[in-house]
């Protein structure tokens, strides 16, 4: 057997024999599997709240989005086409995206000014998760496309269907089934607003959403593209979301559709870089004030060691006389203490993973409105745990380098001379 492997055993079964020494390893471990465990777990959390707050704004958003440098209307089946033949291992999906303003007038004759989207609903649904967030039991996709095809930008004589934000609808006092008055200007799709003249229909609710977002739930209306265009007949299509491959870098593609459709390609993160500026800088932040225990965990390691080699000086002092080199006994102590800082570590990483998964099994912790979940997010993933384990690791082998040291200074002939 190895020596260093034989001394570290023998070693860590005189710590334990010794009360005192005993009970400092104890505390030492609890330290340890303290620190692993509240880093695992800020980690989980802190990913949780990422990957919550970006579930909610792709509810709305796609991977990437085409939009013209001019503001121009996009060529949208030639962009298809480039789509279908070039990209195809890159983009999964891809759907049209228009929008204008219009007015909602409430049964009490309020006012409120509100983005109108048309939306082509067979492709938006494999493009976003915005049909995900549907919250109404008795909403209908084939209804909401077919409902209503007879709407003219001035006839108005035709229920327009479209889909309502909750809190949108909790302002109007209105639910699934109801109908308000939509008012809109032809004139606002060519940017002419001198000419606008508005014009009046009766749209029905035929169903409400709920993406998290506030100004999306409060002030956006989603209608089929067909009845978009009728209100707005020259309306060109301004936008384009694509959903990508899993596994996909968004910034490389987004760069290649750049240069070869010469148009502006964007991924949503851009639209919020501060919003991903503070998750990330919160994250980091925190982890590293979580940090400074495993920081205490590893200098209680040292402190330890040395007052275990400050006992055995007579031993270690025998064991050079005998040949046994200060190197072989420094990986014993090494051994030992990295064998103590990963089993702690493990069980530690092992009580955040259970605390992950009652987290989001049970949903103990309700947040308020001002988060992007209504619940306390937990998301353990395999790079959080790896980065804990090697974390610890590091800290109880340099803790043990540094003990160690004091074993090459030990002179062999007044300490065995001293102590006999």
């Amino acid at each position: 057997m190895n020596i260093s492997l034989l001394l570290a055993r023998r070693f860590a079964r005189a710590m334990r024999s010794e009360q005192t020494i005993s009970q400092l390893i104890t505390l030492c471990f609890g330290a340890i599997t303290f620190g692993a465990f509240t880093l695992a777990l800020a980690a989980a959390i802190m990913d949780g709240f990422v990957s919550a707050t970006n579930s909610a704004f792709q509810n709305i958003h796609c991977d990437l989005t085409i939009q013209s440098p001019t503001g121009k209307s996009l060529a949208f089946s030639k962009i298809a086409d480039v789509l279908n033949r070039e990209y195809v291992s890159s983009v999964a999906h891809y759907t049209p995206i228009i929008e204008n303003y219009a007015i909602v007038q409430s049964n009490t004759h309020a006012n409120f000014l509100v983005t109108l989207a048309g939306i082509d609903y067979a492709r938006d649904a494999q493009a976003r998760a915005l049909t995900k967030t549907i919250c109404t039991k008795n909403f209908s996709p084939e209804t909401f496309t077919q409902a209503g095809t007879g709407t003219g930008a001035g006839a108005g004589t035709s229920m327009c269907p479209v889909l309502m934000g909750v809190i949108l609808a909790q302002t109007l006092g209105v639910h699934e089934g109801d109908t308000v008055t939509l008012a809109w200007a032809p004139g606002l799709g060519q940017g002419d607003l001198a000419n606008c003249v508005f014009h009046k229909t009766r749209i029905k609710i035929m169903g409400l959403f709920k993406t998290g977002i506030d100004e999306i739930d409060g002030g956006t209306l989603f209608c089929p593209i067909n009845q978009f265009l009728q209100l707005f007949p020259n309306q060109k299509i301004g936008e384009i979301g694509l959903k990508l491959v899993p596994g996909v870098d968004p910034k490389a593609t987004a760069k290649a559709l750049c240069d070869r459709l010469q148009v502006d390609v964007y991924p949503w993160e851009e639209l919020y870089p501060a919003l991903t500026a503070a998750l990330l800088l919160e994250k980091y932040a925190i982890l590293a004030i979580i940090s400074l225990i495993t920081l205490a965990a590893g200098i209680n390691s040292i402190a330890l060691l040395l007052m275990f080699i400050q006992r055995k000086r007579h031993t270690i002092a025998t064991l050079l006389a005998m040949g046994v080199s200060p190197g072989q006994i420094s990986r014993s102590f090494i051994i030992a203490n990295t064998t103590l800082s990963t089993v702690g570590c493990s069980l530690g990483v092992a009580l955040a993973c259970a605390t992950t998964w009652f987290i989001n099994t049970y949903k103990p912790i309700t947040l308020p409105q001002a988060y992007y979940a209504e619940y306390l997010p937990a998301h353990m993933t395999l790079k959080t745990i790896l980065l804990v384990l090697c974390l610890n690791a590091l800290v109880g082998l340099v803790a043990a380098w540094y003990a160690t040291r004091t074993i090459y200074k030990i002179p062999i002939y007044q300490t065995l001379r001293q102590e006999q």
